[in-house]
């Protein structure tokens, strides 16, 4: 019995949480109990393209002829128009047929297709460029329902979007302590968050940026209970079996 009272504070210790463990957005949700609250939401403003991003980027124009020296590939897609796909280098720039080096570290998705219509502007007439980010995804780990790699095809994505993706964090998540891990100028960040504000409603990480990493760490209580399951599972069954002896002689002393 000695044996196993430590390991049955660890049981109550864990058992012992508060609705607050569990609740969301908690100072939102009381400020904002009668009234509409208007927070101050970072705005997006679209993902700025790193080293090493993969860009698809086409270009058409009313003269398919003219607008083809610029789509130089061997892929079709479903609609039989011509997809190039360019590797950021470590330079941040892609080299572009027709055009030369192009740099694009920095740039969003728009500001890219204003870079590439003014130098093609005086060879094309009306010419659409589309642009798209294609190793854009997102990693969610730890205590989470369904940790995975999730590709993007949007590029607004927020924290509470990943977080759903992966299917909500379990009871034993850690909700004051999540951490994004982010790769940024070549370093790695490490960001700490905390679900139970709403405080990273207003953050200016509350978007995410490629590759980031959402880790979930476990509630303290949980990683005590892990460190003493080996000794449960050999205590527990043997207090069962001395339990039932004990039982059993008892009742053949009462039948006397």
């Amino acid at each position: 019995m000695k044996r196993t009272f430590p390991l049955l504070l660890l049981l109550l210790a864990f058992s012992c949480s508060t609705p607050g463990d569990f609740v969301y957005l908690q100072n939102a949700a009381e400020e904002g109990q009668h009234e509409r609250m208007d927070l101050k939401n970072p705005e997006f403003r679209g993902l700025k393209v790193k080293v090493d991003d993969i860009l698809a980027i086409q270009i058409n124009s009313v003269d398919s002829r003219a607008s083809q020296p610029y789509n130089i590939t061997g892929s079709l897609n479903q609609t039989n128009q011509p997809i190039t796909n360019f590797l950021v280098d470590a330079d941040g720039n892609i080299d572009y047929p027709g055009i030369g080096k192009l740099e694009v570290t920095g740039l969003t998705v728009r500001e890219i297709k204003e870079k590439l219509g003014d130098k093609i502007k005086s060879y094309l007439v009306d010419a659409v460029i589309n642009v798209r980010i294609l190793n854009f995804k997102i990693t969610v780990l730890g205590e989470v329902k369904l940790p995975s790699v999730y590709p993007q095809v949007d590029e607004q994505v927020s924290v509470l979007d990943a977080i759903g993706m992966a299917g909500d964090l379990t009871d034993y998540a850690d909700r004051e302590n999540i951490l994004l891990i982010r790769q940024q100028d070549g370093k790695q960040q490490i960001i700490p968050f905390s679900l139970i504000t709403k405080d990273i409603l207003e953050s200016p990480d509350f978007y995410l940026q490629q590759n980031d990493v959402i880790y979930a760490p476990p509630r303290k209580e949980k990683t005590k209970y892990a460190r003493s399951e080996p000794v449960g599972r050999i205590v527990l069954p043997a207090l069962g079996v001395v339990t039932a002896l004990v039982s059993l002689v008892i009742v053949a002393t009462n039948n006397r």
